[in-house]
């Protein structure tokens, strides 16, 4: 369908599909359906010289944006944080924005996710290639805060990984939420644009990592925060 115009109710047919997913908890991945689907479809005239499943995907996409904000009441910014997360699982991104909505209202979620847009600015305004796969040299991380978030994090990471691996997401995003003290040191004493090319490259990639790391459940530069978060 483009516009306002669907003649074959594909919009209502594709809503039906991702409500019927999420509802009855069906676990599936939807790329792989798609995928099967096409190549099931293959050489007949159903499928479509030029089938492929990416504009499947984003139609499906679109729709199951739309039941999470218009039917299940979520915010537009979290649907946005848990699809950059992923969403090839409906069921799996339903639990996530459920663990997000409940622990959006803690103290110090929203100054985190302000510091994840932090760094993601940061990293942007830096350029170059992805810094997250870069390893982080030990001997290069100054006492004081930047110490502090990097032990941190070393702390974190396991914990987190486990929790999103047995799909306990509050659990997960608690640890994340955690992370508010050292962060807020690290930006308030630590220059992360040093001159020093080595150090400054060093502090990059630990950003890079912390925020890919931290990022599978739901990515929380995409969440928007208001003035009192800022401040």
């Amino acid at each position: 369908p483009t516009g306002s115009r669907d003649p074959f109710a594909l919009r209502r047919a594709g809503s039906g599909i991702v409500r019927i997913i999420v509802e009855t908890g069906l676990r599936l991945s939807l790329d792989g359906a798609v995928r099967e689907a096409l190549s099931i479809l293959a050489g007949s005239d159903l499928a479509g010289r030029d089938a492929t499943p990416a504009p499947v995907l984003g139609f499906l996409e679109e729709r199951a944006r739309h039941l999470f904000r218009e039917g299940k009441g979520f915010a537009y910014d979290e649907v946005n944080a848990v699809f950059a997360a992923g969403w090839d699982d409906l069921v799996d991104a339903g639990a996530r924005l459920a663990a997000l909505r409940a622990l959006r209202p803690t103290p110090d979620f929203e100054p985190v996710a302000a510091a994840f847009k932090r760094i993601r600015n940061i990293l942007e305004q830096a350029g170059g290639p992805d810094r997250s796969a870069r390893p982080i040299e030990n001997n290069l991380i100054e006492a004081g805060a930047e110490r502090e978030i990097y032990d941190r994090f070393l702390k974190l990471r396991p914990r987190v990984a486990e929790f999103r691996e047995r799909h306990r997401y509050q659990e997960a995003l608690r640890q994340i939420a955690t992370l508010r003290p050292q962060v807020d040191r690290f930006f308030d004493t630590v220059l992360v644009m040093a001159k020093d090319e080595s150090v400054r490259e060093n502090r990059l990639a630990l950003l890079a990592r912390l925020l890919k790391e931290f990022s599978t459940v739901a990515d929380f530069a995409e969440l928007a925060v208001g003035p009192k978060t800022r401040e």
